[in-house]
């Protein structure tokens, strides 16, 4: 058994990114892990390229399935896994050789439930660094970590309400997690989601821990790319936004009321990033071919969406919201629509 195992999901990624990729947790100074690659239905050479890293190195698995998307293959890794601790990394990203020296070193001094640190952002010959985690490490505990959890919803609610950034809070890179808790709980990534599945891993996770810590400790690199731009055309945006919400709202839904502030809050944070993403993407898109009754159409049967239509109808005095949120919430409730279409445009 190895005490930690890695899990990288592999599907049609460039070979000089998957090189860089195993070959950076091959290099790390702590050498007790299992790297398990899990090439999900790739129909390029991927497969092939794990074959070859496992033939040389006895601590690789490479596991080999039909495409089932990233928690499909998340889920694989995690049912191979034999490690104590579980860390997940993304087949075109890479980490600092000290990286699990410094996350198993952490978790050992704290007895940490999970570890988390920062990243740099890779773009071309670029390098930039996350924002920072602020304090330098942050610790939560039984009574706080349901701030953590409303944090996977909305990422900026600690930043509002307590002044604490915890930088890409949302992801399951980045992070340490007890093997235990995941398969004695049954933790998996949901399937029916193709955005939003880390966060929702990490609520229930959390739902399970009695501790978490965050360093800003630069040790991920995340490679940016075109595909995950936030303006990329997409015309199954509002059934993909929609399917999250509804996601969240099965997690949350005995505390959205007006007596719960924070949660409210952030639930109407994510109902303006849901229906900005979907104008950005979708309706107001300069790709959009729908015509402009069409595209009403649309705005409505989302804002129609009982989660939705239900939340934001709900009073709440004194929140944190900025001069444009309480705009779009305001055009939300009402159903603006011809306001949201030039807002789109803008946003």
């Amino acid at each position: 058994m190895a005490l930690v195992s890695i899990i990288v999901p592999v599907y049609k990624v460039p070979e000089n990114y998957l090189r860089k990729c195993i070959e950076s947790i091959q290099q790390q100074t702590m050498k007790d892990i299992e790297i398990l690659l899990v090439d999900d239905g790739s129909p390029d050479d991927c497969g092939k390229i794990c074959d070859e890293y496992a033939k040389k190195d006895e601590r690789i698995v490479v596991v080999h399935k039909e495409n089932g998307g990233v928690s499909s293959a998340r889920n694989t890794g995690i049912d191979a896994s034999t490690g104590k601790f579980l860390m997940f990394l993304d087949a075109d990203d890479w980490i600092e050789e000290a990286t699990l020296r410094f996350a198993i070193g952490e978790q050992r001094k704290l007895q940490s439930d999970l570890v988390g640190w920062n990243h740099y952002y890779n773009e071309g010959k670029e390098q930039r660094r996350r924002k920072a985690i602020h304090p330098k490490s942050v610790h939560y505990e039984c009574g706080s970590i349901k701030d953590l959890q409303i944090d996977m919803v909305s990422p900026n609610h600690d930043e509002r309400t307590h002044q604490i950034s915890l930088g890409a809070v949302r992801g399951v890179w980045g992070k340490l997690y007890r093997n235990e808790i995941i398969k004695e709980k049954s933790i998996r990534f949901d399937n029916n989601l193709s955005i939003g599945e880390d966060a929702c891993f990490n609520i229930d996770y959390l739902q399970e821990a009695k501790s978490a810590d965050f360093f800003n400790t630069y040790l991920n690199h995340y490679r940016v790319s075109e595909d995950s731009a936030n303006r990329k055309y997409r015309e199954d945006i509002s059934k993909v936004r929609q399917r999250l919400i509804d996601a969240y709202y099965q997690r949350f839904k005995e505390e959205i009321d007006d007596k719960n502030k924070e949660v409210l809050e952030a639930f109407n944070y994510e109902i303006v990033s849901c229906v900005v993403n979907f104008l950005r993407r979708y309706a107001s898109n300069n790709n959009c071919k729908a015509s402009y009754f069409m595209r009403r159409k649309y705005i409505l049967d989302v804002l129609k969406n009982p989660i939705i239509d239900n939340v934001v109808k709900i009073e709440i005095k004194d929140a944190n919201y900025t001069l444009a949120e309480k705009v779009l919430l305001f055009a939300i409730k009402n159903k603006l629509v011809d306001i949201l279409l030039l807002i789109g445009k803008v946003a």
